[in-house]
């Protein structure tokens, strides 16, 4: 194995040779040529054999790219290209022979071969190595390239067997090959066209370089910390002016280093400005501050390192000594890489600030700590975020803790309304509404909108404690109790802090609504008074004023109103309510229209005072006085119904069935019209109070008892109790307007009781006339007389009239809220004259109502049908269990008309 190394090394110089060192340059003679063969062959060997006597860092692209860039300044233009292309490739070739371990000492002795040249005086060449020493590309002088024989087999040199060669005895009697430095040089080999070489030589031109690489360092420390020199001053802000002499090497390292320069003078001025901005943006400006200081000792290092370097300068030395002293421009590339992007970094971030703050700018540094992949990058961001998100982090501090907003500059994700400050004019619902709000672009990326949304939450609820509920105690023993320092790099305190305080604060929020202001109290009495849930206070209360509700609305007084319903709630239940509750409920009159009654016009009132109506807001009174209003008239028509049912049933097993065989079939289908009108206010009623009000009564207790509810939770849940009572209630909020077509239904009902009260008193009146007529013919009979003459039959006519003067006086007494008939043509006069004209009017008016009330029932049926409830569509149902209704949609019912 050790035979076949050697014969491959000594192969491989041997070609290496024969490609490098010219065979003859013309006028040089045959013993000048072989020596100069043999002092490249003992320079070669000695570089195989012996290691070097200097630290050298085994760096195999550092190495070609040396070779790379002498081959390219080697030749002028397109050569020049093409010899760097050429190498490139068997570079690539090289790094892909998995046979070859030592592939950097291969580039690193090529490189080293190639810089021993010689001039054509024989002159003793540079040492090759020191360039590399320095890690220094940039020669100030010009190479000399000489002719060169036409390539070989290249490939051939780093083949696993080397050179095709003669095969050598092999074995432990087999002499051994002596070192490579040991060996005998081997002969020059002729070229057969060595005699036709052209004379071509190059003479090298040593420029001095001016300034030389020691004045360039020494100015360098000055530049870095943006001061200008002597050799590198600063033109303006923006720009470095370079000295013109320089090779393009050398610029280009300055090019790198004026980078930190440029950078440095910009971000000093950024700090130094007198814009205060934010506290975040200060935070951003202290920030930036600490890592220049922190660029300034490196500055300041590698100053002490360049005064060592320049103190042991050796002029006899290439480039004095620089590369042996430790220090080069290429080096100091390398040493200021890390702070160079840094201060990119820093200036990135500079540029895009401006027009941002708080939230905004900490989401804008976040992004390069969580989205950027390269590891310095994001460490550094996240060296940043802690600095910049001190006062931000104050602030969550005392929000969260304090229930206050110390954010003077509005950087916080929470901004306070000044135009509703203090709540004037909305109480609870505007302290806790409007007085604080969320600003969603102003939410850093550190944490999500959830965890926003609980931070302001607590904070609004701590501040609605402090003020709206007058308990301020507790706030500031909870501060100083629960306050810890927040920051960004301890994450696990910020979350349980956060969820702590949540939890704390909602519970004592929610504690001080139930037993100090006792909301579920009066949420319940809502229900029972302004949504009927108390049966018998209703009923009783309707009782005690239907006398007075028949009057016009004008005469109506509110002290008459208010007697009557102290009087209902002592004969009620309502008396064992606490008292506060039954201090809250009045009876009051709603604005007055010309030709309203008092049963228009009056309403109840439950008076919520501050906090609670943060939750029974002025929005929410309203939906319980429409939906009272609503449920009051239902109530009415069902009252009414029910004293002229109880009327009619009573009157049939005496005086209408003294007329029946005149009225009894007017009044079976009174009778049977009154049924469907009850059994449809009954349905109503037994829907709205049940289907609709307490379902939804258990909803809302079900989400004002979950274990995490909140303030928002049990305003939010009120507010769809009510929305739900509204829309099922066929009170509005659907694509069918409901509330008109009930309104005209019950009108319907009450014209319909008119026209059988009507009836009922013309009935009145034939019993009477029929007891009068009977007793007439009883005493004449008793005296030996005709029971009736023809003078009886022609007094009929006055009779009736007598009747019905007598009927109406005793009618007179009470003054009926409801239209009476229309009179028939000829005035009163004619009607007592005519009995059949005032029952034919009374029938044909019955009939109308009845049909109206039928036309006017389909159509709502209809309605219900195609409603996606299913409890609307149930409500369809039941009304019409027996199908006497035709159910039918309302345009369907305007083209029947048609």
């Amino acid at each position: 194995m050790s035979n076949t190394r050697n014969a491959r090394v000594e192969n491989a110089l041997q070609s290496l040779l024969e490609r490098l060192v010219p065979q003859q340059y013309p006028n040089e003679s045959e013993e000048d040529a072989e020596r100069r063969w043999e002092d490249a062959n003992t320079l070669a060997q000695d570089l195989v054999n012996t290691q070097a006597e200097h630290d050298t860092v085994e760096d195999v692209n550092l190495a070609a790219d040396l070779i790379r860039e002498r081959l390219s300044r080697g030749g002028t233009g397109r050569r020049g290209l093409e010899r760097a292309t050429s190498f490139g490739n068997l570079y690539s070739r090289l790094l892909a022979q998995p046979v070859l371990g030592q592939k950097w000492g291969i580039l690193y002795f090529l490189h080293r071969v190639g810089e021993e040249e010689y001039d054509e005086n024989h002159d003793e060449a540079r040492p090759a190595h020191e360039a590399y020493e320095e890690m220094d590309v940039d020669e100030p002088e010009e190479i000399t390239r000489r002719p060169s024989e036409p390539k070989k087999s290249y490939d051939d040199a780093f083949a696993r067997d080397g050179l095709p060669r003669i095969p050598r005895a092999d074995g432990p009697t087999s002499p051994k090959p002596p070192p490579v430095r040991d060996r005998p040089v081997p002969a020059r080999q002729k070229s057969v066209s060595e005699d036709k070489v052209p004379e071509q030589q190059q003479n090298g031109s040593h420029d001095k370089l001016e300034p030389g690489e020691p004045a360039l360092l020494r100015d360098l420390p000055f530049t870095l910390q943006g001061l200008s020199s002597k050799n590198l001053p600063f033109q303006t802000d923006l720009a470095l002016k370079l000295p013109i002499n320089l090779p393009t090497p050398l610029v280009s390292l300055l090019h790198t280093l004026a980078e930190p320069a440029l950078l440095y003078r910009s971000l000093s001025q950024f700090v130094e400005s007198s814009d205060v901005g934010g506290l975040v943006s200060q935070s951003l400006r202290s920030a930036i501050a600490n890592e220049l200081r922190s660029y300034l000792s490196l500055v300041a290092q590698l100053e002490g390192q360049i005064r060592r370097a320049l103190q042991q300068l050796d002029v006899s030395l290439p480039h004095g000594g620089l590369g042996k002293a430790g220090v080069t421009l290429k080096r100091l590339v390398v040493w200021t890489r890390d702070a160079t992007t840094g201060l990119r970094l820093m200036s990135l971030i500079v540029e895009s600030a401006k027009g941002k703050k708080g939230g905004e700018l900490i989401s804008l540094v976040h992004t390069y700590a969580t989205s950027h992949g390269d590891p310095f990058v994001h460490t550094f961001a996240e060296r940043l975020l802690s600095n910049i998100t001190k006062p931000f982090y104050n602030m969550l501090r005392a929000w969260v803790y304090d229930g206050e907003l110390e954010d003077p500059h509005q950087e916080f994700f929470v901004y306070e309304n000044r135009d509703d400050r203090d709540g004037i004019g909305g109480g609870a619902t505007s302290v806790w509404e409007h007085k604080y709000a969320l600003q969603p672009t102003m939410i850093p990326t550190i944490m999500t909108s959830d965890f926003a949304n609980r931070v302001f939450l607590i904070g609004k609820s701590l501040n609605f404690i402090r003020y709206s509920c007058g308990d301020s105690t507790w706030v500031e023993n909870h501060s100083r109790d629960a306050s810890r320092e927040l920051s960004y790099s301890d994450s696990t305190t910020l979350y349980s802090s956060i969820d702590s305080a949540y939890t704390t604060v909602m519970a004592r929020l929610l504690s001080l609504m139930e037993d100090k202001f006792a909301l579920f109290t009066h949420l319940t009495a809502l229900k029972k008074y302004l949504l009927l849930g108390q049966g018998d206070f209703i009923a009783l209360l309707m009782e005690s004023l239907a006398d007075n509700l028949d009057q016009p609305a004008n005469s109506q007084y509110r002290h008459t109103l208010t007697a009557q319903l102290e009087h209902a709630i002592r004969n009620s239940n309502a008396q064992h309510d606490d008292v506060d509750v039954l201090r809250r409920l009045d009876a009051r009159m709603l604005e007055l229209s010309h030709g309203e009654i008092g049963w228009d016009v009056f309403t109840l009132e439950y008076r919520i005072d501050s906090p609670l109506d943060v939750i029974v807001t002025p929005w929410a009174s309203k939906q319980y006085l429409k939906v009272f209003n609503f449920l009051w008239r239902v109530k009415r028509v069902q009252f009414a119904l029910g004293i002229t049912w109880r009327r009619c049933m009573t009157g049939a097993r005496g005086v209408l069935g003294a007329v029946s065989d005149k009225l009894g079939e007017d009044w079976k289908m009174a009778r049977g019209a009154m049924a469907e009108m009850i059994h449809f206010i009954d349905q109503l009623q037994l829907y709205i109070l049940f289907e609709v009000i307490e379902a939804g009564w258990e909803g809302l207790q079900k989400e004002i008892r979950k274990p995490d509810a909140t303030l928002d939770t049990l305003i939010t849940a009120h507010t769809s109790y009510l929305r739900a009572i509204t829309r099922k209630g066929l009170l509005g909020g659907g694509n069918v307007e409901f509330t008109g077509q009930l309104h005209e239904l019950l009108k319907l009902i009450l014209a319909f009781k008119d026209a059988i009260d009507a009836l009922w008193s013309h009935s009145i009146d034939e019993f009477g006339r029929r007891q009068e007529r009977a007793a007439k013919i009883e005493t004449r009979t008793k005296a030996g007389r005709w029971g009736l003459t023809e003078a009886d039959d022609d007094s009929n006519s006055s009779f009736h009239g007598i009747s019905t003067n007598r009927r109406g006086a005793r009618e007179g007494e009470v003054d009926s809220p409801i239209p009476q008939l229309i009179p028939l043509p000829g005035g009163p006069a004619a009607v007592a004259g005519n009995e059949g004209a005032i029952l034919d009017h009374l029938r044909s008016r019955l009939k109308a109502l009845r049909g109206e009330f039928k036309a006017k029932m389909t159509v709502l049926l209809g309605d219900l049908r195609d409603q996606p409830d299913t409890d609307m569509r149930f409500l369809g149902v039941v009304m019409n269990f027996n199908d006497v209704y035709q159910p039918a949609k309302r345009r369907r019912a305007a083209k029947a008309k048609a």
